[in-house]
């Protein structure tokens, strides 16, 4: 099955954020998603395999120069490929 991107919305942030909550050493909630989905500076994608949320990428503009790419990603098939 192909992974699809596309912009996040507003019911993508709860699965997301079990997603995160899941390697995170606490549990992240939707709202902490969704805020770092529109924060100043950032654009985010999310990844879909069919209509389950299967990870997200943040790309985040720090200053002139630097940016910061953060990828949750858990679009692995039952039969272990990508």
């Amino acid at each position: 099955m192909t992974v699809e991107l596309r912009p996040p919305r507003d019911e993508d942030a709860a699965p997301a954020a079990d997603l995160e909550s899941s390697s995170s050493p606490r549990p992240v909630t939707a709202d902490e998603v969704r805020r770092a989905w529109t924060a100043p500076g950032t654009e985010a994608r999310v990844a879909l395999r069919g209509s389950v949320v299967a990870g997200y990428a943040i790309v985040e503009q720090e200053g002139d120069e630097d940016v910061q790419l953060w990828i949750e990603l858990h679009a692995r098939d039952p039969a272990g490929d990508w």
